[in-house]
């Protein structure tokens, strides 16, 4: 437990540092919106891809003892593997597995840090809408989360379960991932005691998709590209 609560520092301290650095959309930098909005419309570039995303969060956590905690508008960052094959729902929909590999919100009044918990897997499906593509359509994941309250980590035993119920673009910027039901965390080192009194509940959670964020290349670079 303690290897994967330093990791998860180091990400932390990774990510603050890259929204430091204020990341702007790589994509807009390939020839404007318009372009980047046709290549994230593009259900060929779905599959086998891995993207990072710029994310605005808002809910509400329940304490156990003390105040509720608001959260409004919390920039963080979310990182998406998609995988490579594509398979068939029983309704012969098209489907492919999502593994959620970077979750980050930070806020600092009150001091709240939300990390993913990379001692879990989360994970999640893109099911497309109709029988022929991946978009539009339905993402849901099931997230293992670390929540650092002050300096009070804690971690929700059973998944926070969101989903955008219709995506128009891969990454889904413009769509808003809703929670599905009350999700609670206890303090991480009871993690695995079934008995574990819960700290705090996320009641509800949105989180909208704003942008997305790729290495921004060298103007010459772009051009060649776009060439």
């Amino acid at each position: 437990m303690a290897d994967v609560e330093r990791f998860a520092d180091q990400v932390a301290e990774t990510v603050r540092e890259l929204i430091e650095r204020t990341l702007r959309p790589g994509t807009a930098g390939l020839g404007g919106e318009e372009h980047a909005r046709k290549l994230r419309r593009d259900p060929k570039g779905v599959s086998g891809s891995t993207h990072f995303a710029s994310m605005l969060a808002y809910g509400d956590f329940v304490l156990t003892e003390g105040p509720s905690i608001r959260c409004e508008a919390i920039p963080g960052l979310s990182g998406v593997a998609t995988a490579s094959e594509v398979q068939m729902t029983d309704e012969q929909r098209p489907q492919a597995d999502l593994k959620r590999i970077l979750t980050h919100f930070h806020f600092n009044e009150p001091p709240v840090a939300i990390e993913q918990h990379y001692g879990r897997e989360s994970s999640g499906t893109l099911t497309g809408a109709g029988k022929g593509s991946l978009l539009p359509g339905r993402a849901s994941f099931s997230q293992y989360l670390i929540l650092t309250l002050g300096d009070r980590p804690l971690a929700n035993p059973e998944p926070l379960v969101m989903t955008a119920e219709r995506v128009e673009e891969w990454p889904p910027v413009g769509s808003t991932f809703v929670s599905e039901r009350p999700t609670a965390f206890v303090d991480i080192e009871k993690l695995d005691d079934s008995d574990a009194k819960p700290v705090a509940h996320l009641i509800a959670c949105n989180a909208v998709i704003v942008s997305d964020l790729r290495p921004v290349l060298p103007e010459d670079h772009q051009r060649s590209v776009l060439s």
